[in-house]
């Protein structure tokens, strides 16, 4: 018996290619980590003047107030 299948083997989801590939999908983690950060960022500053009640701040990055 010979083997001609057809069959193709798929790279596991998560499974790191190349050296390179490893490269360009950390840079691109590390680029939408910053751009989030920097839309949250915004977001607080654009309320940063928004009080509740009792004088604390309306919104806070979560974990840093009660």
């Amino acid at each position: 018996m010979g083997d001609d299948s057809k069959i193709t083997l798929l790279k596991q989801l998560g499974s790191i290619i190349d050296l390179l590939t490893e490269s360009v999908l950390d840079g691109a983690r590390r680029m939408q980590g910053m751009a989030l950060k920097k839309e949250v960022d915004a977001f607080l500053a654009q309320y940063s003047e928004e009080r509740i009640e009792d004088g604390r701040a309306r919104i806070v990055r979560p974990g840093n107030h009660p």
